[in-house]
């Protein structure tokens, strides 16, 4: 466990994305197999996956400003956990000043936004089952970038829990 977290909380913390992703899932094929009377009079299905979208990045905006304001409110300790992982002034010891961290961190924010896109219009089409073990091989492929591009090693136990 990390730094003596109790093992409760941690399948607290598991059981909770089990269900809140499965509960995620559920709710937005919901949402897509919904029919309402459109504006001709006739029953229409509800097939807006930007919505759904939209929905999903107001959730991690309200998320943000509540973390903010968490972190407002506690003091700050004195180091940060990593030495670049706080806002710097005009840069740090690697030279990289804060916006352009964020500038970094904002393109493949934009590229999870647009996969998030694809992917709730892709549940439109097939059963939740499946979206749910496409989404989930996620994993595998980026394993396997991660060998063939980044030219990482693996070793037994990231071998077995990819298995698993």
């Amino acid at each position: 466990m990390a730094r003596g977290t109790p093992q409760w909380v941690v399948v607290f913390y598991i059981l909770g994305m089990l269900v809140t992703g499965t509960l995620n899932t559920i709710c937005t094929k919901i949402q897509f197999t919904l029919t309402s009377v459109g504006i001709n009079g006739q029953p229409e299905l509800f097939h807006k996956p930007w919505f759904s979208t939209l929905n999903m990045m107001a959730a991690m905006g309200l998320v943000g400003a509540i973390d903010k304001l968490c972190r407002s409110c506690t003091p700050r300790k004195a180091d940060p956990l990593l030495p670049d992982m706080g806002p710097s002034h005009g840069g740090d010891s690697n030279g990289i000043s804060y916006m352009r961290k964020v500038i970094l961190v904002s393109i493949p924010a934009a590229f999870d936004i647009l996969a998030t896109a694809l992917c709730a219009y892709g549940m439109m089409y097939i059963p939740a089952s499946i979206w749910q073990m496409f989404r989930g091989s996620s994993i595998v492929f980026a394993a396997l970038f991660s060998i063939t591009f980044l030219r990482r090693r693996m070793y037994a136990f990231n071998w077995l829990c990819l298995a698993l």
